[in-house]
């Protein structure tokens, strides 16, 4: 509750707030609830921008049971909550999403968006609509996870695509991982190219990766020197700390200008045309996937 403070020494409108609807509060009154909670607990009037953070159901349990999804013709719906059951799902997002878009004009929220969807799940989803494009879909992106269609049709409707786990596997297993060749931090052709090009890690290649390919990125950090280097990593520049620019003037235009490109207030803009190939890596990341666009 810092920013609503009084003495908070930051303006409230330079700091840009997102949160999420939780699963559980699928459905209209329920979403205008969850929403009304984390405006509650933040203290604030509004947030900048409210993603709904999953297309599918709230489950009874926290473990589920592998053995037990196989042997059920429902599958992991054996464990969804009472009226999220799969074949409610699609009026379940779509009741969610009139709601967001409610609190939207309410001036609850400046933005609205979702999270983990699938092509089918948004064309869905815009069947309903009546605020369209949702301004972000977050999903989790890298070279072993490059969802091609989902990026053409993103950009294609004007959605930005932003993403989580850039460094890679965020739901794959060690034995996935090592099928693929092993964790991409670890991967000799992303330290080749960190090489080549003087970066300070391989982190800094995998959100170039992205960020060429005109994908938004939020790679967490409590580390100042770290946050220094993605920024200027994402943005394309030197890294950070050298005696040119000692004031980090450079890593704050470059802040500005990825921040207006990724506005979720203006369409998906075009990648960008120098992108170059971070190495051969595998793009067949098909472990344990979430996105079910079966419901």
């Amino acid at each position: 509750k810092a920013l609503a403070s009084s003495t908070c020494p930051v303006p409230r409108d330079e700091v840009f707030v997102v949160t999420k609807h939780w699963r559980k509060y699928h459905g209209y009154a329920p979403t205008l609830e969850c929403l009304d909670k984390s405006l509650s607990r933040l203290g604030l009037a509004f947030v900048d921008l409210y993603l709904m953070h999953w297309p599918g159901p709230a489950y009874t349990v926290m473990g589920k049971s592998k053995a037990v999804m196989e042997a059920s013709p429902l599958g992991p719906f054996v464990y969804a909550h009472k009226g999220h059951e799969r074949e409610n799902m699609r009026a379940l997002r779509a009741e969610t999403w009139r709601a967001m878009e409610d609190a939207l004009k309410a001036g609850k929220c400046r933005a609205i968006g979702v999270s983990n969807m699938t092509v089918a799940h948004l064309e869905a989803l815009k069947a309903t609509a009546t605020v369209w494009p949702p301004a972000v879909n977050q999903v989790e992106f890298h070279p072993y996870r490059p969802s091609p269609d989902l990026v053409a049709y993103c950009r294609k409707e004007g959605i930005v695509l932003q993403a989580y786990a850039s460094l890679g596997g965020q739901d794959a297993g060690k034995a996935t991982l090592e099928a693929l060749g092993g964790a991409l931090m670890g991967r000799p052709e992303v330290a080749a190219v960190a090489d080549k090009h003087g970066r300070p890690g391989n982190a800094d290649v995998l959100l170039r990766w992205a960020t060429q390919r005109g994908i938004a990125v939020i790679p967490k950090s409590s580390s100042t020197p770290r946050m220094r280097s993605n920024l200027a990593a994402a943005a394309g520049l030197p890294p950070p700390g050298g005696d040119d620019d000692p004031g980090g003037r450079r890593l704050l235009r470059a802040g500005r200008r990825l921040r207006a490109r990724h506005s979720t207030q203006a369409p998906h803009s075009s990648p960008c045309p120098h992108t170059r190939r971070a190495g051969r890596l595998p793009c067949c990341y098909r472990a344990n996937h979430r996105l079910q666009a079966s419901y």
